[in-house]
């Protein structure tokens, strides 16, 4: 004899599992066929991927830093997890103990020139001796915008 109960239970353990959007990690991106949530641009490269997981489990994706820290520029959040590709080694990280490199010549889907490190050394060498800047998560949140970056006040500088 089958207990309903039970069996009710067990499905509904089994299902709640079986969710699209993660929870609170890296979602997948489907390189070449999802689109970045802020720019519309088909999001093609891993290393310039970044993502927001808010409380509700949500994944917002995007193709550039540059659209991340826009986007939550533009729109409060509940922002549980944000997260960024290390440049040096091309997994997802944490995007607040994170470092980021500004490269003036804007070499990125967006042009936002923003790349993303696990490592201060690893972006402290990928700035080398060229004066681009090296920064940390809060600091790059503080920046002028892209907009008010192009009106010559922004990322431009150190």
């Amino acid at each position: 004899m089958v207990h309903l109960p039970r069996v009710a239970a067990v499905a509904l353990t089994l299902l709640s599992g079986c969710s699209s959007e993660p929870s609170g990690g890296p979602p997948e991106i489907r390189y070449g066929l999802e689109e970045c949530d802020y720019c519309r641009m088909v999001i093609s490269q891993e290393k310039f991927a970044a993502a927001i997981v808010d409380e509700a489990g949500t994944a917002t994706r995007f193709d550039d830093v540059g659209c991340l820290v826009d986007y939550l520029r533009d729109r409060p959040t509940t922002a549980r997890n944000v997260w960024v590709h290390d440049h040096a080694g091309g997994g997802w990280i944490a995007a607040e103990p994170a470092w980021f490199v500004h490269d003036p010549r804007g070499l990125t889907p967006m042009g936002s020139g923003l790349t993303a490190f696990a490592m201060r050394p690893d972006a402290e060498a990928f700035a080398g001796d060229r004066g681009w800047p090296v920064m940390g998560w809060p600091e790059l949140l503080e920046r002028p915008s892209r907009a008010e970056s192009r009106s010559g006040s922004g990322l431009d500088g150190p």
